[in-house]
This record gives structure tokens, C-alpha cells and sequence, in this order.
């Protein structure tokens, strides 16, 4: 077995550029605490978990601005903003 190396994975990285899809990282504040360090997930790990085909994000807030503020910023954060 072969030792990888950064210049394979940057390699690899080069080949599946345009191809892969890049999704979002979420930070656990409950599993950094609990662990003793970062934790960063994706939410396909949430989705697999789950078995859920949708993730439903909702943000309560008395003024309409509040609210289309939060959308704002879920839509960056998923890169839908544009």
C-alpha cells in the first residue's frame, strides 16, 4: 500500500472540480463541548441519520424584516443568494 500524499489529494481535488457538488459545514457546539474539540457536520450526515429526503429550516421572528433577514442568511450560508 502506497503513502498519499497532499500533492495526490490536491490532484484529485483538481479532477473532481466542477464535478462534485460542495455543500456547507456546520459547526456542533454540543459535540465540540462534549468531545473537547471541533466538530464540523454536513447535512447529508443528518439526512442518512434521519432518513429524511428534506430538511425543513424554520426561523421565528415578530417583524417581517427579521424574517426575511434569517432567509437572507440561510440562502448565502447555502449558497443560493445571489
Amino acid at each position: 500500500m502506497s503513502t498519499v500524499t497532499i500533492a495526490d489529494i490536491q490532484a484529485a481535488a483538481a479532477r473532481l472540480e466542477g464535478h462534485a457538488v460542495k455543500t456547507p459545514l456546520f459547526e456542533s457546539p454540543a459535540l465540540n463541548e462534549r468531545i473537547g474539540g471541533r466538530v464540523l457536520l454536513k447535512l447529508e450526515t443528518l439526512q442518512r441519520v434521519t432518513a429524511a429526503d428534506e430538511l425543513v429550516i424554520t426561523s421565528v421572528t415578530h417583524r417581517h424584516a427579521d424574517r426575511l433577514r434569517s432567509h437572507e442568511l440561510i440562502a448565502k450560508r447555502w449558497g443560493l443568494s445571489g
